[in-house]
């Protein structure tokens, strides 16, 4: 996912330390959701807060330290429902970049900055040593925030943005993503200064009259006066927001605390992404492994069949070379026994010639007609025997359904049994991860977009990725072919549901409270 960001012209380069410990950081979607801010409680900070570093001001290095919270939000209940509710109402899956929430500040100006801010002395002396960067993370967010980070165990470095400014020197911001999640966090009252006034002296003009009468004088003098002027307060309004909004937010002349949130946002899409890239991966082997073991069994159930039509074939030739060897021979008798009779009609006279050829034509009918005969006791004994079979099946069955009548007579209900095709929201979660709201129609993905996936993760060589997209149906000749993956992730489940039974009135078929017939019913339920 490519997204153009806004930076300052300041900007050199940022760094994404997450790389180096990436395999610590394992971001839940779901938690206990005890970190609560009050949105209605927005904190006032004090006037150094509002003052702007002049860039022509010659000054040293400064480091910075901002921190955004994640606030994994508890798993919605289970609805319960009765059994005359009905089947359940599929969940509309929402989209992991939707749920994976944020907790940072809204300035006055509605531009969304993380918490945390310039480095202090009082924080350490050294500002490269990142415990003193989180102790400046930890005592600004309690000011911005009221929420204590001291009890965190784990920080994350995430991104280091580092900025030249005209007159030479060196900003360097760092990002951290504090382990919110593993501990039980309270926010204080949010705090507000009484600093409301500052104390400014001008200098105005006093004008005053002396003398009276023609002698009288208007004199102007500068004076100094103390006044009270309203401070420019800068107000820190705490708002919880998805992954989503931080990654696709507008940084266009926002600031750069808001663009290097936008940073971050995109630092944690590529730890997530990675995750679920090697969750994808993982199920894409699981159905190529799968795949394979199908085509072995179809490859060796078709090698099992052209066996066996080879052995019926051979079998059929033999048999019919044997008729034909019988049939030459029957052939090669018949003209022998011609040919002997034959020489006997040498010295017979012409009627007896007439009468032994007309018993032979009455012996080849005779024959024929034996061999329709045979031909149809035949027939008639195979459909007798295919019709025996019928009808005993057919007992079978009638018995069986006899016996279960009873046996839910005896037990006063019925078993009516219903399938069920759900899916396996493990399987479909990292395609879904992929399949970004904004882009893609939902529920699908290119097969492009998977093979950049694949790519993306820098150990798959072309071959493999061509094998393990084949696994789940997208040939290389199919570049945008989509893959259905909550297909991919279904699996069917049978239901058992008791339905009283009633005795059927005389001429009628037996049915369960005449609401459900006997036998399995399959329902497809789309999730």
């Amino acid at each position: 996912y490519q997204r153009r960001v806004h930076g300052s012209p300041d900007m050199t380069r940022a760094l994404c330390h997450w790389v180096e410990v990436n395999e610590k950081i394992d971001l839940p979607i779901t938690g206990t959701g005890n970190l609560k801010l009050d949105a209605e409680k927005s904190v006032q900070l004090p006037d150094s807060y509002a003052v702007e570093p002049n860039p022509e001001e010659q000054h040293g290095d400064r480091y910075f330290a901002r921190v955004i919270l994640l606030a994994p939000k508890p798993e919605e209940p289970e609805e319960e429902r009765k059994p005359e509710d009905g089947p359940k109402p599929p969940k509309v899956p929402v989209h992991p970049w939707q749920r994976y929430r944020f907790i940072l500040a809204l300035n006055a100006k509605g531009h969304r900055v993380p918490y945390g801010g310039e480095w202090s002395s009082e924080d350490g002396q050294d500002p490269t040593n990142t415990q003193t960067l989180i102790n400046t993370a930890i005592r600004l967010t309690k000011e911005q925030s009221g929420v204590d980070l001291s009890s965190v165990t784990q920080w994350f470095k995430i991104v280091e943005t580092q900025y030249r400014r005209k007159n030479g020197s060196t900003d360097r911001s760092f990002f951290f993503l504090p382990d919110t999640w593993s501990i039980d966090l309270q926010a204080e009252a949010a705090k507000g200064w009484a600093n409301e006034y500052r104390q400014e002296v001008e200098e105005v003009e006093e004008v005053e009259e002396e003398g009276e009468g023609e002698a009288k004088q208007v004199i102007t003098k500068k004076v100094q006066r103390v006044t009270n002027k309203a401070s420019e307060k800068v107000i820190l309004t705490p708002i919880e927001t998805s992954l989503q909004t931080l990654v696709e937010q507008n940084t266009h002349e926002t600031g750069e605390p808001t663009v290097e949130s936008s940073l971050f946002a995109c630092a944690i899409d590529e730890i997530l992404g990675l995750k679920y890239a090697n969750k994808l991966l993982a199920v894409l082997r699981k159905k190529k492994v799968e795949a394979d073991e199908a085509a072995q069994n179809l490859k060796r159930k078709r090698d099992d069949e052209a066996a066996e039509r080879e052995v019926q074939q051979k079998k059929a030739i033999e048999e019919m070379e044997a008729k034909r060897r019988k049939v030459q021979e029957d052939n090669a008798a018949r003209e022998a026994w011609v040919a002997s009779r034959r020489e006997e009609e040498k010295d017979m006279p012409e009627d007896e010639i007439q009468r032994r050829r007309q018993e032979e034509v009455e012996k080849e009918e005779d024959d024929k007609r034996r061999r329709e005969e045979e031909a149809k006791l035949l027939e008639e004994e195979a459909r007798i025997k295919k019709e025996e079979e019928v009808r005993k099946k057919a007992e079978e069955e009638e018995a069986k359904k006899r016996q279960q009548e009873e046996e839910d007579r005896a037990r006063g209900y019925s078993i009516v049994k219903t399938t069920h095709t759900l899916v396996d929201e493990e399987i479909a979660a990292p395609f879904q991860y992929f399949d970004r709201p904004s882009f893609n129609t939902p529920g699908q993905l290119r097969r492009d977009t998977l093979e950049g996936v694949l790519h993306a993760l820098g150990s798959l060589t072309q071959r493999e990725i061509e094998g393990l997209l084949r696994g789940v149906g997208l040939p290389p000749d199919r570049p945008t072919g989509p893959l259905f993956y909550r297909r991919l992730a279904g699996y069917q489940v049978t239901e058992e549901k008791m339905v009283p039974f009633t005795t059927p009135a005389e001429g009628e078929a037996p049915a369960a409270d005449g609401l459900a017939p006997q036998g399995d019913v399959t329902m497809f339920t789309a999730q």
